[in-house]
């Protein structure tokens, strides 16, 4: 089992989360049933890499940016021009994202490789920047970027919340184990005004799929069962499991997020070795 990706982190997170297992969940679901079931893909295969442009995309938008507005991800007074430019931007990210991973063979994060990882990592990390660059003002970060794209690709991109994973987890290390992650991933971040939302993505996109390389199948469902059994059990929904499978291919990067939590900063050092 990994460092960060096992039981005890997980149940770390589930006695007193900061976010509830449901609302995760079932936020995603309306983005989610629109690109399963108005997105005709000839090969079942290719799924969940089946975005198309037109209303498919408008409607998974506005339904993200509904969502968004009840989690304050938008600055208060800046919600209409970073709506604006969501619409012109997000379409284009979305499908080019598509198109590289549909090339490097990764249809979730399950399926990168070693020799993938790092066109598979630039490639999210490039996304989640541009999409954040958005946001009118503030300071540069990945946090509006990783919740947009996680909508679309749950199978891909886990979220950043920079109340929580920067200031709890990651703030709380040292310089010189802050400089260990970012070395190792330094070329996958791309330079210019996002160069700092890009590398603190990419450090933390990074960890999930290290780590996820040493989980097992039986270690990821088992991780799985936990978080869907909490949910069912809190919202009554016995058939939660079989929605889940209709809806969502792969569900490492939401048990990333919630174990990584649940371990705080111990779990990225031990991470560290």
């Amino acid at each position: 089992m990994g460092k960060i990706l096992n039981r005890k982190n997980l149940r770390s997170y589930l006695k007193k989360p900061p976010f509830t297992v449901g609302a995760i969940l079932y936020d995603r679901l309306p983005v989610l049933a629109v690109r399963n079931y108005l997105n005709d893909y000839p090969d079942e295969d290719e799924w969940p890499l089946v975005w198309k442009r037109g209303r498919s995309m408008r409607i998974a938008l506005s339904v993200t940016m509904d969502v968004l507005k009840g989690w304050q991800a938008f600055r208060p007074g800046s919600a209409a021009a970073c709506e604006t430019r969501l619409r012109k931007r997000v379409p284009g990210t979305v499908l080019r994202v598509q198109r590289r991973l549909r090339s490097l063979g990764a249809y979730r994060v399950s399926d990168v490789t070693r020799q993938s990882a790092p066109k598979v990592l630039a490639e999210m990390v490039r996304a989640v920047a541009e999409v954040s660059a958005c946001k009118p003002g503030g300071k540069a970060n990945p946090m509006l970027g990783s919740k947009v794209m996680s909508f679309f690709f749950p199978e891909f991109f886990p979220v950043w919340d920079t109340a929580w994973v920067k200031r709890k987890v990651f703030g709380k290390l040292s310089r010189a184990e802050r400089k260990r992650l970012e070395d190792a991933v330094a070329d996958a971040s791309p330079g210019g005004a996002s160069s700092k939302a890009a590398l603190q993505y990419s450090v933390y996109v990074n960890l999930m799929i290290t780590d996820l390389r040493k989980t097992s199948k039986k270690d990821y469902e088992a991780l799985r069962a936990m978080c869907l059994r909490r949910c069912a059990r809190e919202n009554s929904h016995r058939l939660l499991g079989p929605v889940m499978e209709d809806n969502v291919w792969d569900l490492s990067p939401l048990l990333f997020e919630l174990c990584l939590l649940g371990g705080g900063v111990k779990a990225v050092r031990a991470a560290l070795g």
